[in-house]
C-alpha cells in the first residue's frame, strides 16, 4: 500500500507517526526482500557475479540465525 494512502487511512497528519507506531518489518520479509533483490541483480549477468552471490547467501544465512 502506498504510504501516504495509509497515513491518510490511519488519520495522521504525518506519515512518521504511522510509521514509528504501526510499521514493523518480519525478518521472514526482510530475507524475501533481500533474496528477491539478489536474484534481480544478478540473474541473467555473466560469471563475474558468481562471488558476490555467494556473499549473499552468506548474508541470507545471518538473517536466518539471527
Amino acid at each position: 500500500m502506498d504510504k501516504e494512502v495509509l497515513r491518510e487511512l490511519m488519520g495522521h497528519a504525518e506519515f512518521e507517526t504511522t510509521d514509528f507506531y504501526y510499521i514493523h518489518v518480519s525478518e521472514e520479509r526482510k530475507k524475501k526482500e533481500f533474496e528477491r533483490v539478489n536474484f534481480e541483480e544478478f540473474h541473467g549477468k555473466n560469471s563475474q557475479n558468481k562471488g558476490k552471490i555467494f556473499t549473499a547467501k552468506r548474508k541470507i544465512k545471518t538473517l536466518k540465525m539471527d
